[in-house]
């Protein structure tokens, strides 16, 4: 092996610019900001938290198969046959996948449209 080689001492905690006097930056002078506490100001109104009681709540019409059946076929008398589907008399009705379903099943067997 091969022997270390002496340690050289080395400055590099010093400064290798010399020092010279600089003049001193004045700060200017800051008022500071005085900062108050402000509720915000809200566009909606506040959302009820927690459950709401039943006797509270508005009660949502109930259409019978009747009614439903009325709306359908109001809503769909000037569709062609291919666009008779669930999904269609679904949104436009504003019901339940099964109960149009149930409204598609019926209007194509009024019609006498055949299922492929």
């Amino acid at each position: 092996m091969r022997p270390l080689p002496r340690p050289v001492a080395v400055g590099f905690l010093k400064s290798t610019v010399t020092a010279k006097p600089v003049q001193a930056i004045e700060q200017p002078t800051v008022t500071p900001v005085e900062r108050r506490a402000v509720a915000a100001e809200s566009t909606r109104p506040r959302r009820a938290t927690g459950r709401v009681p039943e006797v509270a709540r508005t009660p949502r019409p109930k259409r019978t198969p009747d009614e439903l059946l009325a709306d359908a076929r109001k809503a769909t008398a000037d569709w062609p046959d291919a666009r008779l589907t669930a999904e269609g008399i679904r949104r436009e009705v504003r019901t339940s996948p099964a109960n149009a379903r149930a409204l598609r099943d019926t209007l194509r067997a009024e019609r006498g449209v055949q299922v492929a």
